[in-house]
């Protein structure tokens, strides 16, 4: 089960400073994104593990959310980890435990028992 929607406001208000760590730190990334409708760019801070050519990141708002349902729609996006960017191709919403032997443990505990998540987006890197 994914973070009640409830908790959006909290995430939005403190994704201005994930942004900021997400550039500078390791621990986050930054998923460049375009919006469905809009067409407007977003940045959304996402906690990624890249393993050689393959990026997974957690769902921890569920597959309903804005950024997973932008990326599907588009097809691809941009991540920025460390001051690089990276594109990213074919988005495949998959569960945890498909993924779970790419995952660091700590990241793996992290996803299933904080964040409450059982599914994660898989994206290749072009």
């Amino acid at each position: 089960m994914a973070w009640p929607r409830a908790f959006l406001p909290i995430a939005r208000w403190i994704s201005g400073p994930a942004r900021w760590l997400a550039r500078r730190f390791g621990g986050f990334s930054e998923i460049e994104h375009v919006g469905r409708r809009s067409g407007r760019v977003f940045h959304t801070p996402v906690r990624a593990v890249r393993r050689g050519e393959v990026v997974v990141v957690g769902a921890s708002f569920g597959t309903g959310a804005d950024w997973i349902r932008n990326v599907r729609a588009a097809g691809h996006c941009r991540m920025r980890v460390r001051g690089r960017t990276l594109d990213l191709t074919d988005p495949q919403v998959v569960r945890l435990g498909e993924v779970r032997h790419l995952l660091p443990p700590v990241t793996s505990f992290i996803l299933r028992r904080l964040a409450r998540t059982d599914e994660c987006v898989v994206l290749q890197v072009a």
